[in-house]
């Protein structure tokens, strides 16, 4: 991607290459809770992005919205034709193997990845692909680390159902059994969105053990009014 002010040439031969990483935003915030928030994502290495960008629903779960940096800008995308609007830059510390490297990213409502690292982030760290052995080598103060390129699989929603109707009383919790159409995994639950408003998960683990193709899921409703789960 290239910024409209400046025009900056694009590699059509561009491929983006992923990897794992954690970052956190340096932003100053009220909240001290903020600061001390750590989040996983896949980054993708893209040549033909002069900038760094990162998705904006990733980037709330770290900072407050009135703590982003707003300046909207636009820029070009490989077709030099499309344009690609954000939202502002924010100040962020990419880390990869415990090795902190500070970046300013752009930040994207409408992005197909967590975080897309660019030419400014490659350049400033001299960081090397190397396709064949499928690592890449980053450098800062005389110190280079190697991290692996990942693999990135397209997700697969599994619909988790409930076995039974159940009436959740107002403020109250209670265990439900579920189940899926997979004999036996480990998943990551994510509640639909008709469940954000009314009910709480009890997801302490991330995942849902499921065995012989049930588990069991802790739902607490916190409205004045009761809630019906149906089978």
């Amino acid at each position: 991607m290239q910024q409209r002010k400046s025009f900056p040439k694009h590699d059509n031969k561009a491929t983006p290459r992923s990897v794992n990483a954690i970052f956190t935003s340096t932003l100053p915030s009220n909240n001290d809770d903020n600061l001390d928030t750590l989040s996983t994502v896949v980054c993708h290495l893209y040549t033909g992005a002069t900038k760094t960008f990162i998705n904006s629903q990733i980037l709330y779960h770290l900072v407050p919205m009135n703590s982003i940096l707003k300046q909207s800008s636009s820029f070009l995308l490989a077709d030099g034709i499309a344009s690609f609007n954000v939202l502002g830059l924010v100040d962020l510390s990419v880390e990869f193997n415990s090795f902190v490297t500070p970046i300013k990213a752009y930040i994207a409502q409408h992005l197909c990845t967590d975080m897309i690292i660019g030419m400014d982030y490659i350049n400033k760290y001299n960081m090397n692909i190397n396709v064949q052995k499928q690592i890449v080598t980053i450098q800062l103060h005389n110190h280079q680390i190697v991290v692996p390129i990942v693999s990135v699989t397209k997700s697969v929603k599994i619909p988790v159902i409930s076995s039974t109707t159940v009436l959740l009383s107002s403020n109250s919790a209670r265990k439900i059994p579920v189940a899926i159409p997979i004999s036996s995994i480990s998943l990551p639950f994510i509640p639909a969105s008709s469940f954000k408003p009314h009910v709480l998960i009890d997801n302490k683990n991330k995942n849902l053990n499921f065995q012989n193709y049930h588990s069991d899921l802790v739902l607490y409703n916190t409205m004045i009014f009761p809630k019906v789960i149906r089978k």
